[in-house]
């Protein structure tokens, strides 16, 4: 099966060590997944705030940013949604 994921999903699986992050890790290793390129942007923007507030050490940051490039994910262009999104 495939799954779309965000920038939300994808935090909560790196960098929430929590039940919540168990959670979204077990579900995601459970499917395919796919994102629009942007995901990827909105991530590492979150992990630099989260460290910035020290909510997240540098050291913790830097491997979450390093695994979010790893990750399994085909990624999607936003433009041929851009119009969509916009009416929505």
């Amino acid at each position: 099966m495939t799954a779309v994921v965000d920038a939300s999903v994808l935090i909560t699986v790196l960098a929430d060590g929590g039940s919540e992050g168990q959670w979204a890790e077990t579900a995601v290793s459970s499917y395919s997944l796919v994102a629009p390129e942007l995901a990827l942007v909105e991530t590492t923007n979150i992990l630099r705030r989260l460290e910035i507030r020290g909510k997240l050490s540098t050291l913790d940051a830097t491997i979450a940013q390093r695994d979010l490039l790893a990750f399994d994910i085909e990624f999607f262009a936003f433009a041929p949604f851009s119009e969509r999104v916009w009416a929505l």
